[in-house]
């Protein structure tokens, strides 16, 4: 095979640089695109693949990153340059004429934006663990995360900027030391990195999902124009799968019903790079053997079928595929499972009675309307309490558990008297009051296991002004109790056994994202000279309810009942 350079024009003359895997000399094959803005030469091992099963593989620097000309603007030029890049690639006599597209995270955003502009010559796209802007980064539910000054700083300039970005410690501190120091949100990229980053303060410009945000995404005409083949992965643990669903189910709503049939899913037991890898541990958990699939390889077999040059990959039989942890199998459906059944618990005020600081998670409601109160003090946001979890412990972590934090109510469920599937996405309505202008509030939903490590099974996040519509801000009623819908929840899938409990917990977010000093002023501005502290109060009764739902799958069929669970070897 070969490995060449390769340089790509764009409508406004600044070339696109990358590499090039070409498959052996002679004949004209479909090609395999990849835009990325953290290195071209990064995809080699998939180019090398690539090119031995018979495609070219091209990887390209994203306008303004590596060889490629230019300024990186993010989630700004993609679209045009994809399709540019799309277009000339198809025109070349090496190529058929075919192109389909590559990439995860930032690069199945640009999967998106590319096929937006509908490129001739643009076949497929399999954007995996892509990122939504606005959705899911760099912010989510209107919170914006520190993690988006981290990346920035990552993809300044044409280079990788190691340095900043690894430096595990002093992100750690960056959020407490601004804290501590009395300067606001805003001047987080210099206190990082030593200078303005003009995109991050872009993006702090735009608190609501305004349309700016819009302006970055598909529009629903342009969903219905998305006629193509669509492969989504995502992972259950995936930190870009609300982005990675949103996609999904706004191009399966807007397609028609033959178009939507061709866009499937699959989604592991994975985090965000286990999404590219299929990496059975990470973060304190460690999945079966069976969840790790060759996803290389899929992506071959897939790319194959929809270019026909082959049959339907066999673990592709259904619309949607997503492994069930704890019976630790692969399962299809026509849709993304929804909840056969419900299971409904309440949060009520009344102790545990075996862990101090514990309250109950009830199957019945409350028979009397009650309260319980959580002290949100701002200034706390700077200590140890409100730290991140460390890497190997971030769906282990115990401390929101303690109950020791005056803002955080834990509530548990009594031990499962029998098994129980969950397969869907968990949702909750809790209704809160308080006298505070704004609040954050990071709902967990953890899993209890009899005889092991609690386990994380999925967060969101709500601000209190952004309650109603996250499109435009609220002024939050004040003493009044108001419900609040929270369906951000990631889906799960998995087993729970006898002796099993579920625990929420209700708490201030951690540093990870953006502190909300509850002043009611600009959040990103506020600084803790401004703090406001208070008390959010979450009702339970007849007449103001507050409600976490799981969803219960009563029956799983299998994909393939009996067959190996290794479906696709290297």
């Amino acid at each position: 095979m070969l490995h060449l350079t390769i340089e790509v024009p764009t409508r406004d003359g600044l070339p696109l640089r990358g590499l090039h895997w070409a498959p052996e000399p002679g004949r004209a094959a479909p090609v395999v695109l990849v835009v990325t803005p953290y290195g071209a030469d990064r995809y080699h091992p998939d180019g090398t693949a690539f090119a031995s099963a018979g495609f070219h593989f091209v990887s390209l620097d994203s306008r303004g990153r590596g060889d490629s000309e230019g300024r990186f603007h993010p989630f700004v030029h993609d679209g045009d340059d994809g399709h540019d890049a799309v277009r000339w690639l198809a025109a070349q006599e090496w190529c058929s004429g075919e192109v389909v597209m590559y990439g995860g995270s930032y690069s199945g955003f640009v999967q998106w934006a590319t096929a937006a502009t509908r490129p001739p010559g643009l076949r497929a796209i399999a954007p995996v663990a892509s990122v939504y802007p606005g959705v899911d980064f760099p912010m989510a539910h209107n919170i914006p995360t520190a993690y988006a000054a981290r990346w920035l700083a990552f993809v300044e300039g044409r280079r990788m900027n190691n340095g900043p970005f690894e430096d595990a410690e002093l992100w750690a501190a960056a959020g407490s030391d601004l804290i501590g120091s009395g300067r606001p949100f805003r001047d987080l990229d210099v206190t990082t990195v030593g200078k303005r980053l003009p995109a991050f303060q872009e993006w702090l410009d735009h608190p609501s999902l305004d349309e700016y945000w819009a302006r970055l995404a598909p529009s629903r005409a342009q969903y219905e124009q998305i006629t193509l083949p669509v492969l989504t992965i995502t992972g259950q643990y995936d930190d870009d799968q609300l982005g990675a669903l949103t996609y999904y189910e706004r191009h399966t709503d807007a397609a028609s019903t033959e178009v939507a049939a061709r866009h499937l899913l699959v989604v592991g037991p994975w985090d965000h790079g286990g999404t590219r890898t299929a990496a059975r541990s990470f973060g304190g958990l460690t999945f079966a053997e069976s969840s790790a699939i060759d996803l290389r390889a899929l992506h071959v077999a897939w790319y194959r079928w929809v270019l026909g040059l082959g049959g339907r990959p066999g673990f592709l039989r259904d619309r949607v595929t997503y492994f069930h942890v704890g019976e630790d199998r692969w399962h299809g459906a026509a849709h993304l499972p929804r909840a056969d059944q419900e299971l409904r618990f309440h949060p009520v005020a009344d102790a545990t009675s075996t862990e101090p600081g514990h309250r109950r998670l009830d199957v019945k409601p409350a028979a009397v309307d009650q309260f319980v109160s959580l002290f949100l003090h701002p200034g706390a946001a700077g200590g140890p309490e409100r730290d991140e979890p460390s890497d190997d412990r971030t769906f282990t972590d115990d401390r929101p558990l303690t109950g020791a934090d005056p803002g955080t109510a834990v509530h548990v469920s009594e031990p499962l008297t029998e098994s129980l599937d969950l397969s869907g996405r968990p949702h909750a309505t809790l209704t809160l009051s308080s006298e505070l202008p704004d609040f954050d509030l990071l709902l967990g939903i953890y899993l209890l296991p009899g005889d092991s490590t609690p386990r994380l099974l999925g967060e969101t996040a709500v601000r209190a002004r952004y309650h109603a519509d996250l499109h435009r801000p609220e002024p939050w009623p004040p003493g009044r109790p108001a419900p609040v819908e929270l369906k951000g929840f990631p889906f799960v899938s998995l087993r729970v056994d006898p002796g099993d409990r579920f625990a929420l917990a209700i708490r201030p977010p951690h540093r990870r994202w953006q502190p909300n000093h509850q002043a009611g002023g600009p959040t990103a501005d506020e600084t803790s000279l401004d703090a406001v502290g208070g008390v959010v109060r979450l009702h339970q009764g007849p007449a103001h309810p507050s409600t976490l739902v799981l969803p219960v799958a009563v029956s799983i069929d299998s994909v393939r009942p009996g067959q190996p669970q290794h479906v696709w070897e290297t």
